[in-house]
């Protein structure tokens, strides 16, 4: 557990155990609460407001055996991706900077850093800004074939799960989403990502030859970006891309049929 992690776990014990001390007639003390807390942490990895939600200080010893090893599974996982998820806001912070823009040899080992932590193929060119990442607790991947561009300030959610074939531009400002909520109870909840609060995985596939131009929106539940395909400037992108399309608008419509075999980058 990195430094960042416990002072957010301690604050959070000690916010929620003047909740407990107080509910708790025969408590004991706050401070006995929150050493309580703490240690169903260290031992179950169980967190303060699961301890509220479960009444923990309510329970016999067998009850709190049972609960917090059910909890210790999930919450393990949850740990797992907490400390990803703060790596990866590291990495992004280092690399995205512009100074990696200022020799080819700092640009070099932006690109390698970025090849190794995501998978990325030969032949990268990626700029300065780019933000990389995923939420809810999702453990997706993303990956990416050869000649993979992507230009400054595009943020690229792979929640969902991104797969991205060779010779890919994703320009300036693109904002790529694969995840959505579901804000009106219409999916089962086996749709659910756990813990994720009803967030639901939508994952893309952006094949070969494509190019997404500058401030172009893919949206949450956009399947498929066929092969030799163009979306244009500004675009919002809501349904599946048919192969050797050219798209346009808001919302996305073909405009042009891109021939068969022709090259477009």
């Amino acid at each position: 557990m990195d430094i960042v992690r416990g002072f957010y776990i301690l604050k959070y014990c000690w916010r929620h155990s003047l909740i407990v001390a107080q509910d708790k007639v025969e408590a004991g003390n706050r401070i006995h609460v929150f050493f309580d807390m703490v240690a169903c942490y260290m031992k179950y990895k169980l967190l303060s407001n699961q301890y509220l939600e479960e009444k923990f200080w309510e329970l016999s010893a067998q009850e709190r055996k049972e609960v917090g090893e059910r909890y210790h599974t999930s919450n393990r996982k949850i740990e797992t991706w907490n400390k990803d998820w703060y790596a990866n806001n590291q990495f992004l912070s280092k690399y995205s900077n512009p100074s990696y823009d200022n020799s080819l040899f700092r640009r070099k080992k932006r690109l390698n850093a970025y090849s190794k932590r995501y998978n990325f193929g030969e032949g990268l060119y990626i700029e300065s800004g780019v933000n990389i990442s995923r939420q809810h607790y999702s453990f997706s991947n993303i990956s990416a074939g050869c000649k993979l561009h992507i230009g400054r300030n595009a943020d690229i959610d792979y929640t969902g799960g991104i797969t991205i074939g060779d010779n890919v531009s994703i320009l300036e400002g693109v904002k790529i989403l694969t995840h959505n909520h579901d804000f009106f109870g219409a999916f089962d909840d086996k749709e659910y990502i756990q813990g994720s609060n009803q967030a639901i995985k939508t994952p893309l596939v952006i094949e070969d030859n494509v190019i997404i131009c500058a401030r172009c929106f893919i949206m949450p539940g956009v399947d498929v970006i066929g092969k030799n395909s163009v979306i244009s400037a500004g675009s919002f992108v809501t349904k599946k891309v048919p192969a050797n399309s050219l798209v346009s608008g808001n919302p996305a419509k073909i405009i042009a049929r891109i021939p068969e075999g022709s090259r477009i980058s």
